[in-house]
């Protein structure tokens, strides 16, 4: 068996690398990717670990990227790359803003969006750290305030992954965030990514 897309706690996994080298082991997988998003450091990491007193299958190096390709953020798979070379660029392309500013500014530009068009949301509603994503404080803030249910699709209303990727990365809704200014373009993952091949 294989697993080529997990996260650990160098994005929003849960399991440690060691964890998961263990975890998988545990569950019989032969070869595993490990994809954090927006960083090659566990690869860097994984260099300082015994990984074979954990795992016994085969690590194959991967990230999680997000981009902007055709108005639209994605997330971009990238495996078998020197991690030093492609961490050096992600450094400067995903590391230039503090993580929680990020996702305060995010968290305005949504809450002013749903004041514009008139969905209702708590008021004083403020950014909360221990919640981490914006969408997801949004989310299960307008999710409390049936009359905002009639503009959304049961999936977006009732699942907050679909709420995310149909609301705020589709250009045609109303909660649509231009990404573009926050990420760089799928074709730049892509040339980065191959540059960094091994």
């Amino acid at each position: 068996m294989i697993d080529l897309h997990t996260h650990t706690i160098f994005s929003d996994g849960t399991w440690t690398i060691e964890e998961m080298l263990s975890n998988a082991e545990k569950a019989g997988i032969s070869t595993l990717a490990i994809t954090d998003h927006d960083t090659a450091m566990p690869h860097i990491k994984l260099k300082e670990i015994d990984t074979k007193s954990y795992f016994s299958g085969r690590i194959i190096v991967g990230g999680e990227f997000n981009a902007f390709f055709d108005n639209i953020k994605i997330e971009l798979l990238g495996y078998d790359f020197n991690p030093e070379l492609l961490q050096e660029w992600i450094n400067k392309t995903y590391n230039t803003m503090d993580e929680i500013e990020g996702y305060k500014k995010e968290f305005d530009e949504l809450l002013q969006l749903c004041k514009k068009n008139n969905i209702k949301t708590t008021k004083d509603l403020e950014y909360d750290e221990s919640l981490k994503y914006p969408t997801k404080i949004i989310y299960n803030d307008i999710t409390k305030y049936i009359e905002n249910k009639k503009i959304f699709t049961d999936d977006e209303w009732n699942i907050r992954e679909g709420f995310f990727r149909s609301c705020t990365c589709n250009p045609n809704f109303v909660l649509y965030r231009d990404f573009s200014k926050q990420y760089p373009n799928a074709l730049e993952v892509s040339k980065q990514i191959r540059k960094a091949r091994r």
